[in-house]
């Protein structure tokens, strides 16, 4: 079974880091895509593009952070204790 063809128009694409392959695959294909190809719907600064001609630096997801260190502070009377956690 050969794929001839795939529709991709009509959804509402979320323009990030995980749609690089899908980019990829719309620059490169074998098969056919629809005449309307697939427009970015968020975020907003890239919503109404096409997938297709957006850049590596354009489908950016936001960093992943977590924190290295905490800090916890009693106070019991007079007594003030600061605890840092790595």
């Amino acid at each position: 079974m050969t794929v001839k063809g795939v529709s991709l128009n009509g959804n509402r694409w979320r323009c990030d880091c995980h749609l690089v392959g899908l980019r990829d695959f719309l620059r490169n294909r074998s098969v056919a895509v629809e005449q309307e190809p697939p427009i970015c719907s968020s975020p907003d600064r890239i919503s109404g593009q096409r997938i297709a001609d957006l850049a590596d630096a354009e489908l950016a997801c936001a960093p992943q952070v977590s924190p290295t260190s905490s800090f916890e502070e009693t106070i019991q009377g007079f007594l003030r204790i600061i605890f840092q956690f790595k």
